[in-house]
């Protein structure tokens, strides 16, 4: 985080670690129908086929399939993508909704 400090950014944190805490178990395998995504490799398979996705793509995928019953808000899309990229600048929500456009 870059100084100075606004005390609503430190807030708007808190509150999403506090929603999603970082879990240090490791990510398991998740299928639905033919399609086999391991977070482990970073790899999307179907059958004999393996797919190729950036790692973006992936991680909104991964995110999306291992909730697959859960009302997701644009917000927390965001976050759940951009989370643990480094980088110093705040991505644009229309480069995540082509992301998120392209899965549909």
């Amino acid at each position: 985080m870059t100084r100075p400090i606004k005390p609503h950014e430190v807030l708007r944190r808190v509150k999403m670690l506090v929603k999603d805490p970082p879990t240090k178990q490791p990510e398991q395998s998740i299928e639905r129908g033919d399609v086999v995504i391991d977070p482990v490799r970073y790899t999307v398979t179907r059958p004999g086929t393996l797919v190729q996705v950036t790692f973006l793509e992936f991680r909104l995928l991964y995110f999306m399939a291992s909730r697959p019953n859960e009302i997701r808000t644009r917000d927390r899309l965001l976050w759940a993508i951009w989370k643990e990229v480094n980088v110093k600048w705040v991505p644009s929500i229309l480069v995540s909704a082509v992301y998120a456009r392209n899965w549909r």
